[in-house]
């Protein structure tokens, strides 16, 4: 969320901005004159489901994407 809110953060917002990066990075891209790709490895049990110990007390579902980026 904005300033005006403190720099809040959106209701699933962790999910949702895993989520996005994941989709963004899993794109061929390009930048600086190179090709790049990255892959992703969805692991459950590395991270305990819920909000605790997570900061601003928002749940997020335990999944971890692991990423590995590739030059093409």
């Amino acid at each position: 969320m904005d300033s005006s809110k403190n720099h809040m953060i959106v209701e699933d917002g962790y999910n949702r901005g895993r989520d996005y990066i994941v989709d963004q990075v899993t794109q061929v891209t390009h930048w600086k004159g190179m090709w790049w790709k990255g892959e992703v490895e969805w692991r459950e049990g590395l991270l305990e489901r819920g909000a605790r110990g997570v900061n601003h007390g928002i749940e997020q579902d335990g999944r971890v994407a692991i990423l590995t980026i590739n030059r093409l």
